[in-house]
């Protein structure tokens, strides 16, 4: 019972504070109640309308810099993932000049590469 009147008086407090927010800043708030309540993401009771805290579904909407990280970051975990890892080191992908072989790379070299090629199509050096 302490609890649903805990959680009823904090949501209405919040939804005044981020009413209030809205009203000075001129944004809508873009974090949640949980968010919120939580502290999440280094969210304080002043920045909680910064562009910072928007989430969205589309990769469009998502900066090159943030898809790189992202990328990156699954590529690393596939490096260390045995499942994925082991059956895939024994693959030589070969390195054409045009005409020949002139050499052969690792799977995580052709994904970095990728990645690389990925980014900088989507205007990021």
């Amino acid at each position: 019972m302490f609890q649903f009147i805990y959680n009823v008086t904090q949501s209405i407090f919040a939804s005044i504070w981020f009413i209030i927010m809205t009203i000075v800043t001129g944004k809508m708030v873009k974090v949640s109640l949980y968010e919120f309540d939580g502290q999440k993401e280094d969210n304080t009771f002043f920045n909680i309308c910064n562009d910072k805290f928007k989430k969205t579904n589309y990769p469009s909407n998502v900066s090159a810099k943030c898809k790189e990280l992202i990328i990156s970051d699954f590529i690393e975990h596939l490096s260390r993932d045995t499942n994925f890892h082991y059956p895939t080191t024994e693959i030589d992908y070969p390195i054409f000049d045009g005409k020949e072989i002139v050499g052969t790379q690792t799977y995580y070299s052709v994904m970095q590469k990728s990645l690389k090629d990925y980014v900088r199509k989507d205007g990021v050096a």
